[in-house]
């Protein structure tokens, strides 16, 4: 249950309906991973900041990328935060902050932790039957698929995994072999893949599927360092959508890859701190019941060459001029991407 619904709740902020002439400034923070967590990267970065502008103008908000834990939330607190948006890598890291929380509340973003007061997040179930149904249309009649899980500590990747499995299993797509990394590094799917191929057919291999962006670049490496021809190159999958993934479908290189909403989740994450920080009950329209706590969970979008700009331009996390520099350019240009 969280702390917010049993009553720990005790902050010294101003109410948003006084934030216009505040007596103290309300501080939201974000503890994330890195630099390429969802909410210390663009969009995502600049979705939560303008919404906590637009909402509380006075409200500072301050993101942390130095990874979640608890020495790195100490210091958050102390430098002020009133209420922390936590993008933790594992539900254990998340846990580990609880205690070092105390009466200031959390907010989980993509991965649930005992303890916190809200989550958000996408489903992770759907995801991986969205790619298990999305790889079993594609794939060459005859292959097989090659699957890279994640990594054996990230419990919450189970439910993509779990929905690969049984997606595969309607689709009748046979998996060759799969990896159960330590890891779950861009390296380590590389040097993987490129075992596999060498040790087998590689025309017989249709699919390379990954649970993250990541991995599928170590995919791609492994596939341009092999003997496979790029005409005979398999469908390679991913999971994030972030920039760089989006690029390399329009490229061609990878195959898809599953969006989650940034800005409408972003922007959710934002209004649930804002909640929080004023002891104000926010909208749960469209939540779930999450072990017990208040959940808003999105459904992914698979993305291809095919939807792209149908999916992550017309929702604003990217625009064209950003999908289209570079060296995607001239492709854009041939497959009419404005």
């Amino acid at each position: 249950m969280s702390r917010w619904a049993v009553g720990l709740l005790a902050l010294a902020v101003p109410a948003l309906a006084a934030c216009e002439a505040p007596a103290d400034r309300a501080v939201v923070a974000v503890l994330a991973p890195g630099d390429t967590a969802t909410l210390a990267a663009e969009p995502g970065r600049t979705a939560f900041a303008e919404r906590i502008a637009q909402r509380c103008p006075d409200c500072l908000v301050r993101v942390h990328t130095e990874g979640a834990t608890p020495e790195v939330l100490r210091e958050v607190l102390a430098d002020g935060a009133d209420v922390v948006v936590v993008e933790a890598l594992t539900a254990d890291q998340g846990e580990a902050l609880v205690a070092t929380a105390g009466s200031v509340p959390l907010v989980a973003f993509d991965r649930y932790f005992d303890g916190a007061d809200y989550f958000v997040s996408y489903d992770r179930s759907s995801t991986g039957a969205e790619v298990a149904e999305a790889v079993s249309r594609g794939i060459r009649r005859g292959s097989s698929a090659l699957v890279v899980n994640g990594s054996t500590t990230d419990t919450d990747l189970d439910l993509v995994e779990d929905g690969l499995r049984e997606g595969f299993a309607v689709g009748e797509v046979d998996v060759a072999a799969a990896l159960e990394p330590a890891t779950a590094t861009a390296g380590e799917t590389r040097d993987w893949v490129r075992r596999q191929l060498a040790e087998g057919r590689p025309r017989m291999i249709g699919a390379v599927v990954t649970v993250s962006d990541e991995q599928a670049v170590g995919a791609l490496a492994a596939l341009r360092s092999s003997a496979v021809r790029r005409a005979d190159w398999p469908m390679v999958t991913g999971v994030g959508a972030d920039l760089a993934a989006v690029r390399r479908i329009i490229d061609g290189g990878q195959t898809l890859s599953v969006h989650m909403p940034i800005g409408v989740t972003a922007v959710r994450a934002a209004d649930l701190a804002l909640a929080l920080a004023s002891e104000t009950s926010p909208d749960l329209a469209g939540s779930i019941d999450y072990e017990g706590v208040p959940a808003f969970v999105h459904v992914p979008v698979v993305i291809t060459r095919d939807n792209v700009t149908d999916v992550v331009v017309r929702d604003g996390t990217f625009t064209t001029e950003e999908l289209c520099s570079g060296s995607v350019e001239a492709t854009c240009a041939r497959l009419g991407i404005r």
